[in-house]
């Protein structure tokens, strides 16, 4: 039996046995992760995965980007729409405007949208623009009820003052991933087929969907999915829709959008067809460092085992520590599904 085919079919059967359709949008991680951190520490892993913006993949196993992150491209997709009522800038001005963000940048208190137009009118006077305070005032008496400019306002409290992004977070943890896994429920099953049996148990099993900080606006997002030109792609930007959300090359084209989390897990895999000695020989060479299906390097959270019966049948031990969460797949979305779930 190929040992791709094998791979493959103890996909679809832990998919399966896991409670998931054939449309489900599982995708494998290998390795699995073993959430053996705490605190921050833990929040910023399961956060990092969630930033991170999966390459397009056409198999079952989760591939991450390379540098591709959700906040970074989102900033950029910002930076190309504008609201109707026009931007701050062609009203009062590059330069009013670079202070003006300047200003609300380094604010000591947090400034609500709503005093934004009397903010900028008392600013603009004794800073050298009072010849377009009233006018940038009515300009932002309108933008501040707009969907594109509350989405950029609101982005704009995530920077740094020096202009950086301060790290992503999503509304839920590891607190809250701790609590839903105790109290989700356990799984177990078997399955035989022509190419490989499969006897697999995990006390909790969880799937795991926090929603992204407030630093996202996905009615922002959606509009800017639903209109490839036009309202409300700036003319003039560098970016476009095809740059951002191409099936196979935007940088905002899908998403991770839940982890599949599982606590002590056991399972052992049987091969039914018989491999020759040469077979078994590339495969211990294969997995000297690391156990297929899962690619596992064994740890004092996460272990497996390959041998060989007699008779040329492999079979596969996998299991985990109790009390550890593993990270053993993703639910990797098409962004118009992301959009419509959020």
């Amino acid at each position: 039996m190929d040992f791709t085919d094998f791979q493959d079919n103890f996909f679809i059967a832990l998919k399966t046995g896991l409670g998931f359709n054939k449309t489900d949008y599982f995708q494998l991680l290998r390795p699995p992760c073993p959430i053996a951190v705490s605190g921050n520490k833990a929040d910023q892993l399961l956060w990092d995965y969630f930033n991170n913006i999966p390459s397009h993949s056409t198999s079952h196993q989760y591939i991450a980007s390379n540098g591709c992150q959700f906040l970074n491209n989102y900033a950029g997709l910002l930076s190309s729409l504008t609201p109707p009522s026009g931007d701050l800038e062609a009203v009062v001005g590059k330069e009013c405007v670079e202070k003006w963000n300047n200003y609300l940048l380094h604010s000591p208190v947090a400034i609500t949208l709503e005093a934004l137009p009397s903010l900028f009118q008392g600013w603009a006077k004794p800073n050298g623009f009072s010849s377009v305070a009233l006018q940038g005032k009515a300009v932002l008496e309108k933008l501040v009820n707009e969907t594109i400019f509350i989405a950029q306002r609101k982005f704009q409290l995530y920077r740094n003052p020096d202009g950086t992004y301060k790290n992503p977070y999503w509304e839920s943890g590891i607190s809250e991933l701790r609590k839903q896994l105790g109290n989700s429920l356990a799984k177990s099953f078997k399955m035989n087929d022509l190419s490989l049996t499969i006897d697999a148990s995990f006390k909790n099993v969880l799937i795991f969907t926090p929603k992204p900080g407030h630093w996202y606006n996905p009615k922002a997002m959606a509009l800017a999915y639903k209109n490839k030109s036009g309202y409300p792609w700036r003319p003039n930007s560098s970016i476009r829709w095809d740059d951002t959300f191409d099936p196979v090359n935007g940088n905002l084209a899908r998403f991770a959008t839940s982890l599949i989390v599982v606590n002590r897990m056991d399972i052992l895999v049987t091969s039914q067809g018989a491999y020759t000695k040469t077979e078994q020989d590339q495969i211990r060479t294969n997995s000297a460092k690391s156990v297929c299906p899962f690619n596992i390097s064994s740890s004092e959270h996460l272990g497996s085992d390959l041998k060989f019966t007699g008779d040329g049948r492999m079979t596969i031990t996998i299991s985990s520590r109790q009390g550890t969460p593993i990270i053993i797949g993703m639910m990797v979305k098409p962004v118009d599904s992301f959009i419509a779930e959020k």
